[in-house]
């Protein structure tokens, strides 16, 4: 459908409830006073952002360079959520 001569972006029809999958930090670490292994099972978490150095030899502008990468890490962990651990 057009609207005044703009195309409207394509709406999203489905149940967040139902077609949805809540994401849990499966992160393992090491209770030492207990000695047990313990995973977190966080389900809260915030963006933030990875600072990578890029090299001269592929910078654009031929000089080194900080690149911020947004990233999401578990509010309860402090783990890093990368796409393999969503799967």
């Amino acid at each position: 459908m057009k609207l005044d001569g703009k195309q409207q972006p394509p709406q999203m029809n489905f149940d967040i409830d139902k077609d949805t999958k809540t994401i849990v930090c499966d992160t393992k670490r090491v209770d030492l006073e207990k000695g047990i292994e313990v995973e977190c099972g966080g389900q809260l978490f915030a963006q933030g952002f990875e600072l990578r150095r890029v090299s001269p030899l592929v910078s654009p502008t031929g000089k080194a360079s900080v690149v911020p990468v947004p990233t999401f890490y578990c509010l309860n962990c402090g783990a890093e959520i990368t796409e393999d651990k969503v799967q």
